[in-house]
């Protein structure tokens, strides 16, 4: 049997909410070993989330271990830092909003029809700066600008295309 992507959470003020956390964590283990599933201390990660400089630490363990303290995580395809600034999601998703885009480009060269060029960029780079952007929302400008740039970079390379490709429809027509 398998379980994954459990949270735990707690807000923390005071050194007895750290211990709160860890009798929570302790708690965890026991249900799983009592219920024949293996919690994999190793896999366990641990994140601070504060606007604070100076966080109130505490080495939290599972099954012995302590838990290894990370300044970003990966949730459902969301990378949170601790600081909840989502650089490094931002960063992640517009590389591979480009590395898609560039697929689009290579692969959608004898398309004809700008609506389904608009269709092809909408499904496979768009849908990929909008997931779980609830979450994320850019507010920053330099976050809004390196969005931004995934699409003005597919607007232009439409233009060019679909210009070219009405430019030579109407010259093959007037030489009929």
């Amino acid at each position: 049997m398998y379980a994954d992507d459990l949270k735990i959470y707690r807000i923390i003020s005071l050194l007895v909410d750290c211990a709160a956390l860890q009798q929570d964590i302790d708690a965890v283990a026991a249900w799983c070993a009592s219920n024949g599933m293996e919690l994999n201390a190793i896999k366990c990660k641990l994140i601070s989330f504060s606007k604070s400089q100076t966080l109130l630490t505490f080495d939290y363990r599972a099954n012995g271990i302590v838990l290894e303290r990370v300044n970003s995580i990966k949730d459902l395809g969301v990378i949170m830092d601790s600081k909840l600034s989502f650089n490094d999601h931002v960063t992640s998703t517009t590389a591979k909003a480009f590395a898609v885009l560039g697929f689009v480009r290579r692969n959608a060269s004898e398309f004809r029809d700008a609506y389904a060029l608009k269709s092809v960029y909408c499904s496979l780079v768009r849908s990929i700066l909008e997931y779980a952007v609830q979450i994320w929302a850019p507010y920053r400008e330099t976050q809004i600008g390196r969005i931004e740039r995934v699409q003005r970079c597919f607007v232009r390379y439409a233009l060019r295309r679909l210009t070219r490709c009405s430019c030579h429809r109407t010259m093959t027509d007037v030489n009929l």
